[in-house]
């Protein structure tokens, strides 16, 4: 009987222990957004090699070439990029927006540097909303994914 009343005291001393150490956790409010700061500000501090911004602005000006006008009897197919194929590229932002990804697909994989893979396995995500097709490349049937696609093909990492 004695150890009983022990284990009892016991255990309502543990549970008390936890009760306030949960306190103490709880009592500092967390947001996603304090989080999500938390992660950007880890990230930022992922190291980018000069060859990686080189890159990132070869993708954008391949991009941006194809918005120029089309010559008159250009047609369009997906495997061939031809001038006028955009109604409008890529701005400066999705290029901040691709380091950015490609910082925290780093940080995610436990890394604090960027692989050239990083760029191809989050480029469709950053840019492809971020052209606009000519009309005449939409009754072609082409997508701002094949675009993309292709430009990824044409353009290498230095």
């Amino acid at each position: 009987n004695s150890d009983t009343h022990t284990n009892s005291r016991e255990n309502n001393h543990i549970s008390e222990t936890e009760q306030e150490s949960n306190l103490s956790v709880s009592s500092v409010p967390v947001t996603a957004t304090d989080i999500l700061e938390m992660i950007d500000y880890i990230a930022s501090n992922i190291h980018v090699d000069e060859n990686i911004y080189e890159y990132v602005g070869d993708l954008l000006t391949e991009l941006r070439k194809l918005t120029k006008p089309p010559e008159p009897s250009a047609k369009y197919d997906a495997s061939s990029l031809k001038n006028g194929i955009l109604s409008y590229g890529p701005s400066t932002r999705a290029g901040l927006a691709l380091i950015r990804a490609w910082r925290i697909k780093a940080l995610l994989e436990w890394r604090d540097y960027m692989l050239p893979d990083d760029v191809k396995a989050l480029a469709h995500d950053i840019i492809d909303h971020r052209i606009g097709l000519s009309y005449e490349a939409l009754s072609e049937g082409i997508t701002t994914h094949s675009v993309t696609a292709k430009v990824l093909e044409n353009v290498k990492v230095a």
